[in-house]
């Protein structure tokens, strides 16, 4: 590697790390390899775009301040790279320039990559991005919640449902080469550019929906950080609207394991044993006792009521198998979702508690007696509990509401120029795009690390805006969710999105700021970036007229139903999350998040987790055949309802032993996370747990009267 390269060189390991810092966060990198490694080097290809095309802009720079040069005199014209359009490649033009100093006053980069360099890159991650998102991605995503029981079985079905999408897509794209054979004789040189168009062109309208919501939510998402009691309200909100939809995932579980114990009680077919075996494990209960007592029940009852039984199938087996694994995914990422939200509004709670703190020292109101210093974190360790809690005091209270304070308003600025670039960059005499003229004065400034500053940040905050509205997506179930709780379905659907985005991202870039020739009308910027070199310019098809004039109008349009809360419901169908917009089902859900937050309290102060009040030994899972296992006799009568309602997590199994009476007994004899948080087994007098309860059911019979309200997740 040359000594120009290695800028390249370092910036690709630097994102690499980031990369595989940022999937650990979302993942365990031992689970799922594949589809790991693909997620990998999707979010690589991605990330690496925003720290690389900086450097290709000033790299530009530099070669047009070498074309300019190079091309004027009388022979110019007959020079290779001096024709009209045509880009200077010729790798002997900086080494006559060194030589004529005296006339050349181009002066290169420190970060200057060869344009032979820059252009491998841009083609191997062009390429690998689309080789990945249309064809690697789906197959994996389908294969991950497929149902079958062998893994020929589960590739099969992966291919056959991701079949029809290919065939249309493919019936689409077989019209339209028709239609362009017929019109202009297309080539297959015709047909590479035909493909590179079709793939902005679709990346240009996801581009439309989630950049123009993005510019809205990041800042505003910030200004609710700033306003702590606005925030504490939203988060309240929040529980409230996590814990109805965990509930909603419980009952579909629910259902889901009745139909499991239905299909095994009923199953008379041995060829299916191995997959009913498969199937049962999953299940957080003994399926083969609950299969047994249901077989009971109906031959009792067969004698005044004749029923038919359900005809099982190895194909009803995987599409129920493929509901189980499905379903279980969400409930996890339901709870983690409800613990996080919880977390935060206590810690928010705490912020307001002690804003006017005498002591000016910080203390968790959910912190134990007792604590020792090692159970209180590494900085109390270090500093000791007054020094760390006045430090925490001052970031809390002090420092981190006037940060989030600059931040929003460095993002409501950026997010006004976003809008007004996107709106004007097609408008050249004058040029009205901001990002342009920003750009422009960098690039005849002194030096170019001016210039790649003000891309990257450009780049850098493009990306955030739309990549937040990538990992908040829960359209089809599929969401992002840190601390490694992501499954594989999400991440590879996660994936497909970014790798679709990112190209198209930069080209609406290079738009705005007017380094693409078929928008600025710039005669002094001749040399096009080896981005535009290898993906086109900013077109899209040519029947498609006046795409310049809507597509701006678009994006402002998307931002402005974001501003104002006007298209809730229409983004909600898109998958974006819905805002606010039925304030008595929002009191309701803050009135019920307030009382989860309270008893979450009281579980902390005890000595107990969020999702565990009480530790408890739980039983090991039944499966179809029981291998020397006894079932207790305490559950013999437990249905797979009743299993479902103690259910904490996929491979936690549920114990129903004896109720005890509440508080400390109750506590000591077992019990689930979230019967805890219900009040079941919670500190406290029985009167005020009962009072509590009451009034979250009551709560929960008029939320249920409703469509249920959703607000954007903050940061």
């Amino acid at each position: 590697m040359s000594g120009h390269n290695a800028v390249l060189g370092v910036c690709v390991c630097v994102t690499l790390v980031f990369t595989i810092l940022a999937l650990r966060k979302y993942t365990d990198l031992t689970s799922h390899k594949i589809a790991n490694f693909v997620t990998l080097v999707t979010w690589f290809l991605s990330a690496s775009v925003v720290l690389i095309l900086p450097f290709d802009v000033s790299a530009t720079t530099y070669w047009n301040c070498l074309r300019g040069w190079y091309c004027n005199g009388t022979a110019s014209a007959e020079r290779p790279g001096c024709l009209p359009d045509a880009p200077l490649f010729n790798s002997s033009v900086p080494s006559l320039c060194d030589a004529n100093n005296a006339t050349c006053h181009c002066l290169p980069p420190a970060s200057l990559n060869t344009l032979d360099a820059l252009k491998g890159y841009w083609q191997f991650g062009y390429w690998t991005c689309q080789f990945l998102t249309w064809l690697v991605l789906p197959i994996l995503q389908s294969y991950s919640i497929a149902g079958d029981f062998t893994v020929w079985q589960r590739l099969k079905s992966a291919l056959k449902s991701n079949a029809y999408s290919y065939l249309s897509l493919g019936l689409l794209s077989l019209v339209l080469l028709i239609y362009l054979t017929v019109k202009s004789g297309m080539s297959i040189s015709g047909l590479r550019q035909l493909v590179v168009v079709a793939s902005n062109t679709w990346g240009l309208v996801l581009i439309i929906l989630m950049l123009g919501y993005g510019i809205v939510d990041v800042p505003r998402s910030l200004w609710y950080r700033y306003d702590t009691k606005r925030y504490l309200k939203s988060m309240q909100f929040k529980v409230g609207a996590a814990h109805q939809s965990l509930s909603e995932k419980r009952d579909e579980l629910k259902d889901i394991y009745d139909k499991i114990v239905e299909s095994i009680a009923t199953n008379s077919d041995e060829s299916l044993s191995h997959a009913l075996t498969v199937v049962a494990a999953k299940c957080p209960f003994d399926a083969a006792e609950q299969a047994a007592a249901l077989s009971a029940s109906t031959t009792s009852e067969s004698s005044s009521t004749t029923r038919t039984p359900s005809q099982v199938t190895l194909r009803s087996l995987s599409a129920l198998h493929s509901r189980l694994i499905a379903t279980q995914q969400a409930v996890k990422r339901q709870e983690h979702l409800y613990e996080e939200a919880i977390i935060k509004a206590i810690a928010i709670g705490d912020v307001l508690d002690q804003a006017d703190s005498t002591t000016k020292i910080f203390t968790s109101s959910t912190q134990q007696e007792g604590h020792t210093s090692s159970q209180k974190g590494r900085l109390r360790q270090l500093l000791g509990n007054t020094t760390a809690g006045k430090l925490e005091w001052y970031w809390k209270v002090k420092l981190r509401p006037k940060l989030f304070f600059a931040l929003a308003i460095v993002s409501t600025t950026m997010s006004v120029i976003v809008a007004w670039s996107e709106a004007t960059f097609f408008h050249n005499n004058p040029t009205l795009s901001l990002f342009a003229l920003m750009v422009n004065a960098a690039r005849h400034g002194s030096g170019y690390s001016r210039l790649e500053f003000v891309t990257f940040a450009t780049l850098l905050y493009l990306s955030v805006c739309t990549y937040r509205v990538v990992i908040r997506l829960k359209i089809f179930n599929y969401e992002l969710v840190p601390q490694q709780k992501t499954d594989a379905a999400s991440l590879t659907f996660s994936s497909t999105i970014l790798s679709r985005l990112v190209f198209p991202l930069c080209i609406n870039f290079l738009t705005m700021s007017h380094y693409d020739s078929t928008v600025s009308q710039d005669p002094t910027l001749t040399q096009p970036t080896m981005f535009t070199v290898v993906m086109g310019h900013f077109q899209v098809f040519d029947f498609v007229n006046d795409f310049n004039a809507y597509y701006p109008i678009t994006i402002i349009a998307v931002s402005a139903f974001a501003l104002f809360r006007l298209g809730g419901r229409i983004l909600a169908c898109l998958g974006f999350p819905n805002l606010m917009s039925d304030s008595d089902t929002t009191e309701d859900f803050i009135t019920e998040g307030k009382t989860l937050i309270r008893r979450a309290k009281r579980s902390l102060r005890a000595g107990n987790s969020v999702f565990e009040s009480v530790a408890t030994s739980m039983p090991k899972r039944g499966n179809l055949v029981l291998a020397g296992e006894s079932p207790r006799s305490t559950r013999s009568k437990v249905t797979a309802a009743a299993a479902v309602s103690a259910l904490s997590a996929q491979t936690a199994a549920p114990s129903s032993p004896a109720r005890g009476s509440r508080g400390e007994n109750s506590r000591s004899s077992g019990g689930s996370w979230f019967r805890s948080l219900m009040g079941r087994s919670s500190v406290g007098s029985r009167d005020d747990e009962e009072q509590l309860l009451e009034s979250v059911e009551s709560d929960h019979s008029r939320i249920d009267a409703r469509p249920p309200a959703r607000i954007f997740d903050d940061l």
